[in-house]
């Protein structure tokens, strides 16, 4: 029996008010829910509908936060700019972070490209 968690027992509510049909463990109601445009603020704990607030334009920068171990994610950095070099421009490299316990001996390096304009 799943345990009945705030997020839980409010999905099922909000199922029941919008006459989704209830079937399937969480993660299947979680679904329904999402499917019929609604979104959990784990913040203030409540289903929000989508379409309640106008969404702001998408970004034309593509971001990618490259991950790796020790003395590996710069090489790692390098191939994904080699990969994504004929479509994309590279507009901002930062230099590599140490991540915190317990992953100390991964560090990261954050990209940011454009797509090129042909």
């Amino acid at each position: 029996m799943p345990k009945k968690t705030v997020k839980y027992s409010s999905a099922l509510d909000k199922c029941w008010e919008l006459n989704l049909p209830v079937r399937g463990d969480q993660t299947a109601v979680y679904q329904r829910l999402m499917d019929a445009g609604y979104l959990w603020d784990s913040k203030i704990q409540v289903w929000l509908q989508l379409d309640a607030e106008p969404a702001d334009a998408p970004s034309s920068v593509i971001r990618i936060r490259v991950w790796a171990e020790q003395g590996k994610a710069m090489g790692v950095a390098e191939s994904v700019i080699h990969g994504l070099g004929k479509q994309y421009k590279l507009i901002e490299q930062s230099g590599t972070y140490p991540c915190r316990p317990p992953k100390q001996k991964e560090e990261r390096i954050y990209l940011s490209f454009l797509k090129e304009t042909l």
